[in-house]
């Protein structure tokens, strides 16, 4: 029952965040071996899930909060601080629904991509 409701308010917080779709950023070269498969998978996920309120460029839209470009350990310690329920911010009732939607690899690979922008 937990989790319907958690997917159905995730869902209304989604289509509330509904904007036009401009396309996202490439990011910089990967630094590691392996990580451009996970930058290109964060890059859709992070299209999915976040860009309606973060915005196509991850620069924050109005009281939603710039990521590009914040430190990977940062983005995917809070995603994991969201997905356990913990109240990180004042946005937590938007975030916890959402990022528990994602799984422990694609909070990495959304933390690297967004990490990857300048």
């Amino acid at each position: 029952m937990r989790l319907t409701i958690a997917v159905g308010a995730a869902l209304l917080l989604l289509a509330g965040c509904e904007q036009k779709r401009a396309p996202l950023p490439q990011a910089a070269a990967p630094a590691e071996a392996g990580s451009a498969a996970d930058i290109s998978a964060g890059r859709a996920k992070y299209g999915s899930f976040c860009a309606g309120c973060h915005g196509p460029k991850a620069e924050g839209i109005a009281h939603y909060p710039k990521l590009a470009g914040q430190t990977e350990a940062m983005l995917a310690a809070k995603l994991a601080a969201f997905r356990s329920g913990q109240k990180v911010g004042d946005k937590s009732a938007s975030m916890i629904p959402i990022a528990r939607m994602l799984t422990e690899t694609e909070v990495r690979q959304v933390a690297r991509y967004l990490s990857s922008l300048k």
